[in-house]
C-alpha cells in the first residue's frame, strides 16, 4: 500500500508500514461495502413502503363499499347519530364516519335545531360570547 492511500485513511500514518495498516484499510473497505448495501436496502425499503401504503389505501377504499353504514336504514342512522351526540360526539366527527351518516346528519333538522353562534376575535384571544 502506498503512503498517499494510507494518509487518506489514517490521520497520521507512521513513516513505517505496520500490519495493522492493512487491517485498517481492509476494515474500511468492508465498512464501505456494508454502507453501500445498507443504502441499497433503504431504497428497496422505501419502494416497498410506498407499495404497502398504496395497497392499504386501495383496501380501505374497498372496505368502505361493505361498510355497515351503507346497509342501515336512515331511521337507524338517525338514532345512532342522536346517541353519539348525547354522549358528547360533535356533528363534525359524525360527518367524517361515512358519507351516508354525513347525509343523515346534514339532512335531519333535529341535529341543527340548536345552533350557537359566537362573536369575538379568536385570533387575538378576546373573549367570546353567545349571540
Amino acid at each position: 500500500m502506498e503512503m498517499s492511500t494510507l494518509s487518506k485513511v489514517l490521520p497520521n500514518p507512521h513513516p513505517r508500514h505496520y500490519p495493522i495498516h492493512d487491517e485498517i484499510l481492509s476494515s474500511k473497505s468492508e465498512i464501505d461495502k456494508i454502507d453501500t448495501q445498507i443504502s441499497n436496502l433503504q431504497v428497496q425499503i422505501n419502494k416497498l413502503q410506498a407499495q404497502l401504503d398504496s395497497l392499504q389505501h386501495e383496501r380501505d377504499n374497498h372496505m368502505s363499499y361493505i361498510s355497515i353504514f351503507r346497509c342501515l336504514p336512515v331511521d337507524v342512522l338517525v338514532e345512532i347519530a342522536h346517541q353519539c351526540l348525547q354522549s358528547g360526539t360533535s356533528c363534525k366527527k359524525l360527518m367524517k364516519v361515512s358519507s351516508n351518516l354525513r347525509n343523515v346528519v346534514t339532512g335531519t333538522s333535529t341535529f341543527w335545531n340548536n345552533i350557537r353562534l359566537w362573536s369575538g376575535d379568536y385570533k387575538y384571544g378576546h373573549s367570546v360570547r353567545p349571540i
